[in-house]
């Protein structure tokens, strides 16, 4: 183990669950992918995890950072996210536009608590959000987001705040 508690040399096992109707897969970079490899912050090695369901994929960034979103932005490219639970709760160090043109995600969720010591999410990571079109959510302002999908075009989000947007 390292001085800071994370494991040293772990090796990195992508974990992949297929069913005629969905496809889950782990990006996790709780290991190092190549040997020697040092990440820079310890949230770089959070597990991301992309789902998809039909024709819509739902990626979850977990605490990853700028770092490691260069290591999956090439699994993400081009599969048209629909829903992007932003990664570290909307800091500025994450959701890069690289990683925002590569999933160009419909909709996207900021998980994070209204009196936060660290003041996210981060206005340039709202700001990256909106050039990219992507429909924001934020749970400081809106209480629990729910999203659901019915296929094609057909979805809806549900807050606590507001009663329901299509």
């Amino acid at each position: 183990m390292k001085a800071d508690g994370t494991p040293e040399n772990v090796p990195m096992y992508p974990y992949e669950i297929n069913t005629r109707l969905s496809e889950l897969s782990l990006l996790d970079f709780s290991a190092q992918p190549v040997p020697g490899a040092v990440y820079s912050d310890k949230n770089s090695a959070s597990v991301v995890a992309l789902f998809s369901y039909g024709d819509a994929s739902m990626l979850f960034t977990g605490d990853s950072g700028f770092e490691s979103e260069k290591m999956y932005m090439p699994r993400i490219r081009g599969k048209g996210i629909f829903l992007l639970k932003t990664a570290h709760h909307g800091s500025r160090y994450s959701t890069s536009e690289a990683v925002l043109e590569a999933a160009d995600p419909v909709i996207s969720v900021i998980s994070c608590s209204k009196y936060n010591s660290y003041h996210h999410p981060a206005p340039e990571t709202l700001k990256r959000l909106e050039e990219a079109g992507s429909r924001v959510f934020v749970t400081c302002d809106q209480g629990m987001v729910s999203v659901s999908y019915g296929g094609g075009d057909r979805c809806s989000v549900r807050t606590f705040k507001d009663s329901r947007i299509e």
